[in-house]
């Protein structure tokens, strides 16, 4: 699987095939994502779109719940 190295050169718009090789999954993965309205995505046609910065959302998003999600560990981020 060939990872996408740069964000800026990414078109607006991203093919699943696009956004699985940022996410480092494969394109049935994806589809799957998206078909499920997990993963933020257009309907044009019969082809999913994922907007650019709606996935760079989508993956901070997930980041921050898989980081507050670990049962009695202390979340290091909001210490006073």
């Amino acid at each position: 699987m060939e990872y996408v190295s740069a964000w800026e050169p990414l078109p607006l718009l991203l093919g699943t095939e696009e956004a699985a090789r940022v996410l480092g999954y494969n394109q049935a993965r994806v589809r799957e994502l998206c078909k499920a309205n997990i993963l933020p995505c257009v309907r044009l046609g019969r082809a999913y779109r994922i907007p650019k910065e709606a996935l760079r959302t989508w993956v901070l998003e997930q980041a921050k719940i898989r980081t507050r999600s670990w049962p009695g560990e202390q979340n290091f981020s909001s210490r006073e």
